[in-house]
């Protein structure tokens, strides 16, 4: 007589098997173009260390500051900060076009 949890584990050597097999695949950052990547329940937010914000003046950031999440991240990344602090793209974006991006991409 067989085992009741024979064909499970045949089942998931199996599985395993041919995961090995499967290679990773990156997925391309989301961004979007003057607004932030907003997002409600059971929408997959991008990953952290993904470009969130983009202005209208093109320059890409880490965080959308007009989402609360992404300011909370903001105000502990302190590289974010220096970046923006150095980078004259932000305080245009933020002076002239009111949009509130954080930890600016060169």
């Amino acid at each position: 007589m067989k085992h009741p949890l024979s064909g499970a584990l045949v089942a998931l050597s199996l599985i395993l098997a041919s995961s090995k097999a499967m290679a990773w695949q990156p997925v391309p950052p989301t961004v979007t173009t003057g607004q932030g990547s907003g997002g409600s329940w059971g929408v997959s937010q991008p990953s952290v260390s993904q470009p969130t914000y983009r202005s209208n003046t093109g320059t890409t950031y880490r965080y959308d500051l007009n989402n609360h999440s992404d300011r909370i991240r903001y105000r502990n990344d302190h590289g974010a900060q220096i970046r923006d602090n150095v980078d004259p793209r932000v305080r245009i974006d933020r002076e002239t076009f009111n949009q509130h991006g954080g930890g600016s991409y060169r």
